[in-house]
């Protein structure tokens, strides 16, 4: 007899878990509130996917603490799509209530049709914001190409960036513009330029402060020198002028160094191209020489231009390319 009843308490203790797994897949609740939430995931602060009125019946996929994961009806293109409902809203069915007993409605059988327009349709979950484009990093070489306003025509030239860090930039430049002298001396008795047209070729070495405001666009300041190669034509009308006189005038400015500051705007289209706007006032004052020959004796004479006014602005626009 001891034999049997042990055999019987073994059998009893194997077929547990089997039986718990039975009755946990065909476990089912109804909703006992007018609406109950389905939830996207087992958090009340999960986003919700759809509602299920009063008395419906759900089956239980799975219950996690205490959420049940349950399988929705099927949406109009018959997919089928689970979500969690808490056990506040539900109640299993053949539980028996301890406080409150629920009136059990019976279930009213629902046209295919209107399942398809009552439960809101499967809403994925917006996708994650893209992550912020950084800010160009440091250590970037690029070359540039700018057109503009400079002295008193056209400027335009090219040059070299180097971004040493995100807030300090070095850059080497070649320009050309040219500036006019409108105002004629008489026997250079003012050791002034006559009346003609300046060439000037500056390189410059210019420091930049930077600061970012976005990954798009970054404001800077500079300042710096150069070395500024200048050329001067005279007027042809006073040039004809002494020729007739039996004279030949020359006037040259002296190549030297200048300052300049300033400041301006990079847009990052991407983080290899930039659009580029740039201002700076330079400061340069050059002295020259002048030579009047005698076309018939060939006697000479010269002498020396005080420092040249040549100071300019220089408005530009360009592209900054990086790699």
């Amino acid at each position: 007899m001891a034999k049997k009843i042990g055999f019987f308490t073994l059998t009893f203790f194997l077929l547990l878990p089997l039986i718990s797994f039975i009755q946990a897949e065909e476990l089912q609740v109804h909703v006992i509130v007018e609406q109950a939430n389905v939830r996207l995931k087992p958090d009340v602060n999960s986003m919700v996917i759809s509602k299920i009125p009063l008395g419906a019946v759900l089956q239980v996929l799975k219950k996690t603490g205490e959420w049940y994961h349950i399988n929705l009806p099927t949406d109009e293109r018959g997919f089928v799509v689970q979500g969690y409902i808490h056990r506040s809203v539900v109640q299993e069915i053949g539980d028996q209530p301890v406080e409150k007993p629920v009136v059990k409605p019976e279930p009213i059988p629902v046209p295919k049709k209107d399942v398809r327009k009552e439960p809101k349709r499967y809403v994925p979950p917006p996708p994650p914001p893209l992550p912020e484009r950084k800010i160009s990093s440091p250590k970037k070489i690029g070359f540039g190409l700018r057109a503009g306003y400079g002295g008193s025509g056209i400027m335009f030239g090219g040059g070299l960036n180097f971004l040493l860090t995100k807030n300090l930039g070095i850059c080497i430049e070649g320009l050309y513009f040219s500036s006019s002298n409108e105002e004629s001396s008489e026997l250079l008795s003012d050791k002034k330029l006559s009346k003609g047209k300046t060439t000037i070729l500056p390189i410059q070495l210019s420091l930049q402060g930077r600061f970012p405001l976005s990954p798009q666009i970054t404001p800077y300041i500079q300042a710096g020198g150069g070395y500024y190669l200048s050329s001067f034509a005279l007027d042809s009308t006073i040039e004809s002028d002494w020729d007739a006189l039996g004279f030949t005038i020359e006037e040259t400015i002296d190549a030297t160094f200048g300052f300049h500051v300033g400041a301006g705007l990079d847009f990052f289209m991407n983080d290899s191209i930039a659009i580029n706007l740039d201002a700076r006032y330079i400061f340069l004052k050059p002295k020259g020489t002048w030579k009047i020959t005698d076309q018939i004796t060939s006697t000479m004479t010269s002498g020396e231009i005080d420092p040249i006014n040549l100071n300019s602005i220089m408005v530009a626009f360009g592209f900054k390319f990086f790699f």
